[in-house]
């Protein structure tokens, strides 16, 4: 009877550490959300700048919608999104980057095959720390696409921004949607 007491304490505590260190595990991963809407989100971690006119929005995506705006081929750019880290040192760590892209169908054809993403390791009290091309059109599958490894600085609040001004020799769409922060 001892020894059938102690193997369920062990499977109780076993189990018990394996949840905490999974919900541990998944605390600091993030994904910020458009609203689907351009200025700031209902949650106050994705911001869309630029003029209003300037965004659409399309029933396809992370909640069933995303936004979408025409790309430039000169810079400075009229039309940005940005997304943040909560402001804690617990969001302290190096991130897949991971752009989601819905899936467009046949549209994809049309998407920037230059997206111009920036990651702000100490978030607006810093300036960028990296630039990243990434490839809309052939990463167009309603996924979180990885396109770069980055550290941020959850003290300072980690960011990631696309611009429209693009690589790209052309006028595109670039897609804006939710944006995955994974550890």
């Amino acid at each position: 009877m001892v020894a059938l007491r102690y193997i369920l304490f062990a499977a109780v505590v076993f189990l018990l550490v394996t949840l905490l260190a999974a919900k541990d595990a998944e605390a600091h991963n993030w994904y910020p959300d458009d609203g689907c809407a351009p200025g700031t989100s209902p949650s106050g971690y994705f911001w869309a700048a630029g003029p209003a006119s300037g965004w659409g929005t399309v029933a396809n995506g992370w909640n069933g919608c995303s936004m979408w705006t025409i790309t430039k081929t000169n810079d400075p750019p009229d039309q940005y999104a940005e997304w943040y880290t909560p402001t804690t040192s617990s969001y302290s760590h190096t991130y897949s980057l991971q752009a989601y892209v819905p899936d467009m169908g046949a549209s994809c054809a049309w998407l920037t095959q230059s997206g111009h993403y920036h990651r702000y390791a100490n978030g607006t009290s810093g300036g960028i720390n990296s630039h990243y091309f990434f490839n809309q059109s052939a990463n167009c599958g309603g996924y979180c696409y990885t396109f770069a490894q980055g550290a941020l600085n959850g003290s300072n609040g980690g960011k990631v921004d696309v611009w429209d001004w693009t690589g790209d020799g052309s006028t595109r769409y670039l897609m804006v949607d939710v944006f995955c922060f994974r550890e």
